[in-house]
């Protein structure tokens, strides 16, 4: 229950007119009443374009519920990357939040994927396209305030921006340069103006209205820049999603906000907000991938042991280690050190994938970003003969991690990257973008090449995962690590316990259980066969649950 009101966070954004706002925002929210059932131990998620898939005479949102349906027993859910019609950025340049893009259907194709499955789709909430309609009676004076502009002596020199360059563009007709933090057909919206936030709560709740189980919110941590300070994560975007979570738990309850903010551990953390201003209630964990291509470099889990046993408690986690865009490593720049995260880098580019960079502050640049397909970023690390296991390896990790796991189509179908797409852009995240044939996706899954062998994990693990309460997003867990072996223990509030060990390394490991755990029980395998030493081969993982007596 909120402690901080509507009012008392509107008031703080709009000094003078909280009541006002706070009215507003309450009756755009009134208009939508779409309860969401809570999420249990099952609950599994793949990340898709809504182009991702092809097939003959069907538009990709039909194909893509095909897939999925094809796909039951590996996932109930999917993250649809933005489907708005849009003109840039793979579809996070929005131009028109009313509209499916329709080349690739249309919302009744939403509503199926809705009404079968559940859906998380992104609220693009920090900017525009510069072809939208907003913009566009911005420039000719019609919308004044709603994007955000740089008045005199105003300065952006410690603006923070994941991309080279100043975060402001020149436009005829505008006096002022306007924000454009990502791209310059990316422009910024102003949130100092209440009709600005009044309008994006309507583009939420027609998520909402649309069928979403989760909405998540892009790059939010960019969403209101002050005049002075970093202008990002500021106190006032953290109370904008404050009250997008009150409104929803309490018109919508039951449907996810996550907030996707790539930053260190605290300030991801952060937006699960306090008691008396709670905030979102998933975030991503931007340092799980990282962290575990250094472990399986290193052939040593003690890291991540350390890493595990000190998030918090509160709110759910969205696991994943490869999406639509490359793995960040801004947020584990202090926890790995500058060396080792050079060294990783240098063997992605020498692999021949890529490395994006950013400007430090002494003027040089670091690496932030690793492109390719989780299999490649892997294999560049490992080398290739291990490259396979090592990838399903990792992914074990993340369906025993409290939270959703979330795998990428890429990394379920074990792809290589697409280096003659990345060529053609000069866009190293094309290296991991492809789009597919659903026909020829599909088929991939057949035999025991790597694809299949990785669905035959995600659905063995899911299931792993159903077979006791301890597994639910919300159930306690800590790691413990001996050597390469990562052991991660789930305990459910009811006491139901279970453990799960993974063999980061490429050498043989043997774990004695009871050396690993706290809990005063017998150890049994999903067969109730008793287990008191666990053998396990290169990138093996064993499940166990603990039974009472």
């Amino acid at each position: 229950e909120f402690v901080t009101s509507r009012v008392v966070l509107a008031e703080a954004l709009y000094p003078g007119s909280g009541v006002e706002v706070a009215d507003a925002l309450e009756a755009i929210a009134s208009k939508s009443r779409r309860p969401r059932a809570p999420l249990g131990a099952s609950a599994a998620w793949l990340i898709a374009y809504p182009d991702q898939f092809s097939a003959a005479d069907r538009l990709p949102l039909a194909v893509l519920g095909s897939v999925l349906d094809s796909l039951q027993d590996v996932a109930d859910g999917v993250h649809l990357l933005p489907m708005f019609t849009a003109s840039s950025d793979g579809g996070f340049a929005v131009s028109d939040f009313t509209s499916v893009d329709d080349t690739y259907g249309d919302w009744s194709d939403i509503a199926v994927l809705a009404d079968e499955r559940s859906l998380m789709m992104d609220l693009v909430c920090n900017h525009t396209s510069t072809r939208h309609e907003w913009f566009d009676q911005f420039v000719h004076g019609h919308k004044p305030g709603w994007y955000r502009t740089v008045a005199d002596g105003e300065s952006v020199s410690d603006a923070a921006r994941p991309r080279p360059g100043p975060p402001t563009i020149e436009f005829e007709g505008v006096s002022e340069a306007v924000w454009a933090t990502f791209s310059a057909d990316q422009v910024d919206l102003d949130y100092r103006n209440p009709a600005v936030l009044e309008a994006m709560t309507e583009v939420l709740f027609s998520l909402v209205d649309a069928g979403a189980s989760a909405i998540r919110l892009d790059a939010v941590a960019y969403l209101w820049k002050s005049t002075t300070g970093t202008r990002l994560g500021e106190p006032n975007t953290h109370r904008i999603v404050a009250l997008w979570r009150s409104l929803l738990d309490d018109f919508a309850p039951g449907v996810l906000l996550v907030a996707e903010t790539n930053l260190p551990d605290d300030k991801n953390f952060a937006y699960f907000g306090a008691r008396e201003q709670p905030e979102a209630h998933a975030v991503y964990q931007f340092s799980l991938p990282p962290l575990l291509l250094d472990a399986l470099e290193c052939a040593e889990a003690s890291t991540l042991e350390t890493w595990i046993n000190e998030l918090p408690s509160a709110g759910i986690f969205l696991n994943f280690l490869s999406s639509h865009d490359g793995v960040g490593l801004r947020a584990v720049e202090d926890r790995l050190g500058p060396d080792r995260i050079a060294d990783m880098a240098q063997r992605v580019a020498a692999a021949g994938l890529g490395v994006n960079t950013y400007a430090a502050a002494n003027g040089g640049e670091r690496p932030y970003e690793l492109a390719g397909t989780w299999l490649d970023l892997v294999a560049a690390q490992v080398g290739g003969a291990d490259a396979a296991s090592a990838h399903r390896a990792a992914y074990a990790v993340v369906y025993a991690l409290s939270g959703i796991p979330l795998v990428y189509v890429h990394a379920l179908c074990a792809s290589h990257s697409d280096h003659a797409e990345a060529n053609r852009s000069g866009m190293a995240r094309d290296l991991n973008r492809k789009r597919l044939r659903s026909d020829e996706f599909l088929a991939t899954f057949g035999g025991d090449g790597p694809a299949a062998l990785m669905k035959q994990c995600c659905v063995e693990w899911r299931a792993l995962r159903m077979h006791s309460a301890a597994f639910e997003p919300g159930s306690s867990q800590r790691a413990d690590s001996l050597g390469p072996v990562l052991v991660i223990h789930r305990q459910h509030r009811d006491g139901k316990a279970a453990l799960v060990a993974v063999n980061l390394g490429g050498e043989r490991a043997t774990v004695d259980v009871s050396s690993v755990t706290e809990f005063d029980s017998r150890w049994c395998d999903v067969d109730g066969i008793g287990l008191e030493r666990i053998e396990l081969g290169p990138y093996e993982d064993a499940w166990l649950y603990g039974q009472d007596g």
